[in-house]
């Protein structure tokens, strides 16, 4: 799955009356679903440290052509300094796992992440009780 990004919220108009919604609200969803087999039996309620790797698919051009094409080039950038932005990667993980790994993710109190390349888009969370 390719790491996605937490989207603006947005509002709609009907009659009189504003809607805010949240546009990323569905793709949390299937996340949620996806990975409920490591879910703890009940969220977690202590600080928590976390870590994020967001492995991102590389574009066409960090190939070379003809029959070298399965090469990088030589110039191929490590780590990935484009859109979406690492600050909206990380809200994105943190609002899907609220409720079912934490209660609430203000009890993260330490917090790792990076953008990296990779063959095919992935996201790596590892979680642990912050040391105290």
């Amino acid at each position: 799955m390719r790491p996605l990004s937490q989207q603006r919220h947005k509002a709609r108009r009907s009659g009189n009356r504003i809607f805010m919604y949240d546009p990323s609200s569905k793709d949390k969803e299937k996340f949620r679903k996806e990975c409920t087999e490591f879910e703890p039996k009940h969220p977690l309620e202590e600080a928590l440290s976390v870590s994020m790797i967001f492995n991102m698919p590389r574009p066409k051009s960090h190939y070379r052509a003809g029959r070298y094409s399965h090469l990088l080039k030589p110039d191929a950038p490590k780590l990935h300094t484009s859109k979406p932005d690492i600050d909206n990667l990380v809200k994105f993980y943190l609002d899907s796992m609220t409720g079912a790994f934490w209660k609430d993710d203000s009890i993260v109190c330490a917090l790792e992440a990076k953008k990296v390349y990779a063959e095919e888009g992935s996201v790596e969370i590892e979680y642990w009780n912050f040391p105290e």
